[in-house]
């Protein structure tokens, strides 16, 4: 009896053993699941989280440099619809361009106008303005052709009000608002609505003319040719006739453009002639 009790005592001493190791082992498992299903969630939230700040980076960056983005857009629009930010260029330079590209052949001259698009800026609402080439647009037009292919350097926001953006197009040396006879700035109500209305300049002519004959030095400064040729409207270098010199004109110009009264005009080279 007293054998029989112990060997029982042993017994259920070992299988509570075993049941003990069982369930620490059970334990110990569980454990391991609950921390590898932690791990695992932490894991996704992670990559969410990463998921989700690229995107509001990309957002960011977009709100950001959208309008650069926008910015050197490449099309082709008609030559009316391209509005004109002068009132006056010099049409002697304009006749100069038709006769050199009536000289090219046709191949050449698609080359020529796709590898030279105009510049242009897109207003707030939607217009476009040029801000450069409008003797070559004049040009292009009196040739016969109606489209060009045009650089989109800016496009104004939409919200921005009239006022500002021509503020802006001042500043930024983006218009030149002054008449035929140099007076300005005018207003913008008095820019011509295309380039078929745009006015001419006898003494913007004439600066081209200077320049072409070495008279001064052609320069990254913007309305160069304007700048001298109000510098030659000053001394009054043509004369009041029917027909307009310029060959007289260009002499008188040439005297007059090293003198120490053009120093400070952009591209001013000293050389007598």
């Amino acid at each position: 009896m007293g054998t029989a009790l112990e060997t029982f005592e042993i017994q259920r001493y070992k299988f509570c053993e075993n049941a003990q190791e069982a369930f620490d082992e059970n334990t110990a498992d569980l454990n391991v699941r609950q921390y590898s299903l932690g791990s695992q969630y932490l894991c996704e939230q992670f990559y969410v989280l990463i998921l989700v700040s690229l995107a509001l980076l990309y957002f960011f960056w977009l709100s950001v440099f959208s309008i650069h983005i926008r910015e050197n857009i490449m099309k082709s629009l008609s030559i009316l619809d391209l509005k004109p930010t002068q009132i006056a260029i010099g049409m002697l330079e304009v006749e100069y361009k038709v006769k050199e590209l009536k000289r090219m052949t046709k191949s050449k001259l698609r080359t020529e106008i796709t590898k030279n698009p105009v510049e242009v800026v897109r207003a707030p609402n939607g217009d476009y303005y040029l801000v450069d080439g409008h003797h070559r647009t004049l040009a292009c037009w009196l040739i016969g052709i109606r489209k060009l292919p045009v650089k989109v350097s800016h496009q104004f926001p939409r919200k921005m009000s009239f006022k500002s953006f021509w503020k802006k197009m001042k500043n930024d040396d983006w218009a030149y608002p002054y008449d035929a006879t140099g007076a300005g700035p005018q207003d913008p109500l008095y820019l011509p609505p295309d380039i078929r209305a745009i006015g001419h300049d006898p003494y913007r002519s004439l600066s081209w003319l200077l320049r072409e004959n070495g008279g001064y030095e052609d320069t990254e400064k913007t309305f160069l040719e304007f700048r001298w040729a109000d510098f030659l409207r000053e001394h009054k270098v043509l004369d009041n006739d029917y027909d307009v010199d310029y060959k007289k004109g260009l002499k008188k110009a040439l005297k007059l453009c090293h003198k120490k009264s053009a120093e400070k005009l952009p591209g001013y080279n000293g050389k007598k002639h």
